[in-house]
């Protein structure tokens, strides 16, 4: 199952005030991740992923993906969600002084293995 999420980042977002978006999964193991940049980001455009506040993308603290026309495509995480809240975050800003930038991420979850015989369990909101 994915999910997609989309975080809009404007020229006033600093890095001590990002914007934020928390995004909503069902329980499952993160097989996959996908964050898109789209043309005219230049660069200019940082974020990095968290779960429960902790980041884990990129996995050094304070740093950040930040590109142009191009989507990190992160794979065989194999990362459990398995206890409440089921949600990551995404924040970013951006060192651009005109223009709003929307980058999108895309969660790839699998069913754990206890859900495999009754379904998916709990969703998302």
């Amino acid at each position: 199952m994915y999910f997609r999420h989309h975080l809009t980042v404007r020229p006033g977002d600093s890095q001590e005030l990002p914007a934020k978006v928390v995004m909503k999964v069902g329980p499952g193991i993160l097989h996959t991740m996908e964050i898109s940049f789209p043309p005219g980001c230049a660069g200019l455009v940082h974020v990095f992923v968290t779960h429960w506040e902790q980041q884990l993308w990129p996995w050094n603290t304070g740093s950040t993906f930040a590109w142009d026309d191009y989507t990190i495509r992160i794979q065989v995480i194999e990362f459990p969600i398995t206890t409440p809240p089921y949600v990551f975050t995404m924040y970013g800003w951006s060192e651009d002084d005109t223009f709003d930038h929307m980058i999108v991420c895309r969660l790839g979850i699998r069913a754990p293995a206890f859900a495999a015989s009754g379904g998916w369990g709990v969703l998302p909101e």
